[in-house]
């Protein structure tokens, strides 16, 4: 039997922790499906000593670096292997790694990539006890889960991909695995879901296999988080339990979350007069180094709207690992453009200025949104510098700029034929007139001044698109992401199956964008 919860991982019941072995200076604290209590084992950001306890003996293939433990092969070559190791098998051609002492009921976070030129069959693997439960990569993105002796089951919508960040969390009991992976959760329940390998000498342990030769073959880790699991088991949630969404319902999250971040409310970031700019900031309790930010900017239309209207969408994108902020800018009817792109810039400005104070890193800041605030998160992206559009908001001494932009059914050319139909057209809600203060064709200026497009130069991060399937073709942005291939920029594009423009508003159609859109982040933000 398979349950399948398109939902955030970890929202159920709170762990009750008592640290152990830790090399964590704060106690990371998450949350269960399965299991109501739990006592941390190890916790590691590799910032400090390595651990052989957990991790073996380092012969020179392991090393601890920049917040990361970096995994590559012990031998270049057959003949030096062979020579070194008296044998003609197992010789470390190929980076491998273990980490052992896994209880035999317990709940596992951690972040991890393989580094790889290619793929090869099954190859590589995490195996969740020695030649047990194997997660592998599907070509085009995606995992397989393989239990010992089968069966195996293929699954797409996680998007994993070699050289990309995976987001694992995985909960375990003898016939039970949850395994959520870029937050695309699955639980498995068969005879043949066991970690136990009776051969192994070394016990219970994970052993994740590269496979896959040269140079360019590393094995990274971000952080690792192990508990022991308790013996009290929750029922498991129904579709429409307290800690899912039914796949139709707006997103939402469960109350208990808030346990897991901090949250800096009504925080004043730009002042004009007497007009006071304010943003919520949420930040994952589970860490104390330094973040990557993520301003998160509500649509509407540039008419409607206001920062409450994304505390689910701020709070989720810091889950994912971010200093998140949701932010008020002003709105067509109180000030037409470039009023709304001053705010967001001097929201980055704010974010840099109060970097320390809150814990972020201000060499990594994005921009994300939907509609309205995909066009700004757009803008950006690529207007850095640009004085016009900069603004008087605060903090001029520092940096609009971003890292990584995230724009979802978003415009990026103001000019084209279509917008300008639009601009004239006299019925409707006229979102293009009240927003740059007349029709194209009376402010012509303002459309290109408002143009994502028109500000594209090498010096602009990389961006992630995504859009509804049902969405107008011009939010795929085609233009737009050619020029930045022909500049070096990395981009992306995903498209939502059967979604409109507005697929934030759905839960699973959230949830997919949101795992795509973070990882891509993460992935440019974390080199």
């Amino acid at each position: 039997m398979i349950k399948n919860y398109l939902t955030y991982p970890c929202l159920g019941a709170m762990l009750c922790i008592s640290a152990m072995t830790t090399i964590h200076a704060k106690e990371p604290e998450f949350k269960s499906e399965l299991f109501k209590q739990g006592t941390l084992v190890y916790s590691d950001d590799f910032d400090g000593a390595y651990s052989k306890k957990r991790w073996g003996h380092n012969r020179g293939d392991k090393q601890v670096k920049d917040g990361k433990l970096i995994v590559t092969a012990l031998h270049k070559n057959a003949e030096e292997a062979k020579k070194a190791l008296k044998r003609d098998h197992h010789l470390g051609l190929d980076p491998e790694a273990h980490l052992r002492q896994i209880p035999e009921k317990f709940i596992c976070h951690m972040r991890l990539k393989f580094e790889s030129e290619k793929l090869a069959p099954n190859r590589p693997v995490l195996q969740i006890g020695h030649h047990m439960i194997s997660l592998t990569y599907l070509e085009g993105g995606g995992h397989k889960v393989m239990l010992p002796g089968g069966p195996s089951y293929k699954e797409p919508k996680s998007g994993m991909k070699i050289n990309e960040w995976v987001d694992l969390f995985i909960e375990y009991e003898e016939g039970r695995i949850l395994l959520s992976v870029n937050g695309f959760n699955k639980t498995y329940e068969h005879k043949n879901v066991t970690m136990i390998n009776k051969k192994d000498k070394y016990g219970p342990r994970f052993t994740f296999k590269h496979g896959i030769q040269g140079p360019n073959s590393r094995l990274v880790f971000d952080y690792v988080r192990l508990w022991k699991a308790g013996l009290e088991n929750l029922s498991q949630p129904t579709q429409e339990g307290p800690n899912t969404a039914p796949l139709s319902q707006k997103p939402r999250l469960a109350k208990s979350v808030d346990k897991q971040l901090e949250s800096h409310l009504a925080l004043p970031y730009a002042t004009y007069g007497d007009r006071v700019m304010k943003l919520d900031l949420y930040r994952p309790r589970s860490t104390s180094r330094n973040l990557p930010a993520m301003v998160c900017i509500h649509g509407g239309g540039w008419m409607k709207g206001k920062r409450n209207s994304y505390t689910v969408f701020a709070k989720s994108v810091a889950l994912k690992g971010f200093v998140a902020v949701t932010i008020d800018y002003r709105l067509s009817g109180e000030a037409p453009f470039p009023a709304a792109i001053h705010d967001c810039k001097a929201a980055v400005r704010w974010l840099r200025a109060n970097a320390t104070k809150y814990g972020l890193d201000p060499d990594k800041i994005g921009a994300i949104g939907s509609s309205a605030g995909g066009h700004l998160a757009a803008l950006l992206g690529t207007s850095a510098g640009v004085p016009e559009l900069e603004g008087t908001g605060g903090n001029a001494d520092h940096s609009s700029a971003i890292q990584v932009a995230l724009p979802w059914a978003a415009q990026t050319d103001l000019t084209t034929e279509r917008i300008r139909l639009k601009s004239e057209a006299t019925a409707g809600k006229q979102l293009y007139r009240n927003f740059l203060g007349g029709s194209y064709t009376t402010h012509p200026a303002q459309y290109e001044l408002a143009s994502p497009v028109k500000y594209l130069d090498k010096q602009d991060p990389p961006f992630h698109f995504i859009c509804g399937e049902l969405d107008d073709g011009s939010t795929r942005a085609v233009a737009f992401r050619k020029k930045l291939d022909a500049m070096g920029i990395p981009s992306k594009l995903d498209v939502i199956h059967g979604a409109p423009h507005g697929f934030s508003q759905r839960q699973d159609w959230f949830t997919e964008a949101l795992n795509k859109a973070t990882t891509f982040a993460h992935t440019h933000l974390d080199k």
